[in-house]
């Protein structure tokens, strides 16, 4: 089966997306694949800043990468990071995600606020992946509870609780 792959910042949002991901993919006994976007522009998003923050464009691979892994460590317990791989890209996050649900079985993302600069510079991720995602998109509200019960696994077939 096709990995479950996940939109990965620093946010609040996001963590709770990925622990979503990995609490669907343990009884499917899929992976996870979790793929944070790096912008060409010099600029990425880390909320630990506030927001938007410069990088060197040398450092942007290992600066993702480092991103990358906080985010995950900090989201996910230590028994399921094997279930995740992780990938770093280059470019705009909606589009790069597109392109990640041609091989995903469902993408998965955070439901966060965001201003309108970030959205100028990322665009929009929401409304272009429900548009133009090869698989089913799922969108976590920040708020989202680990232990809350969001699947039961029925002859193999997914039915989301109530």
């Amino acid at each position: 089966m096709k990995p479950i792959v996940v939109g990965v910042d620093e946010s609040k949002a996001s963590a709770a997306a990925l622990r979503w991901a990995v609490q669907i993919a343990r009884p499917l006994g899929v992976r996870v694949r979790a793929v944070t976007v790096l912008t060409s522009t010099g600029w990425m998003i880390n909320p630990e800043f506030g927001g938007w923050c410069p990088f060197e464009p040398g450092t942007r691979d290992e600066e993702g990468r480092a991103l990358l892994d906080r985010a995950v460590r900090s989201a996910v317990p230590v028994d399921d990071l094997w279930r995740i791989d992780r990938r770093a890209v280059v470019g705009v996050a909606s589009w790069c995600l597109v392109e990640e649900s041609t091989t995903a079985s469902m993408v998965v993302i955070g439901a966060k606020r965001r201003n309108a600069i970030t959205r100028l510079m990322d665009g929009s991720i929401q409304p272009a992946l429900l548009r133009h995602a090869s698989c089913p998109v799922v969108v976590v509200p920040e708020h989202h509870e680990i232990g809350t019960p969001v699947v039961d696994l029925v002859d193999r077939e997914l039915v989301l609780a109530g």
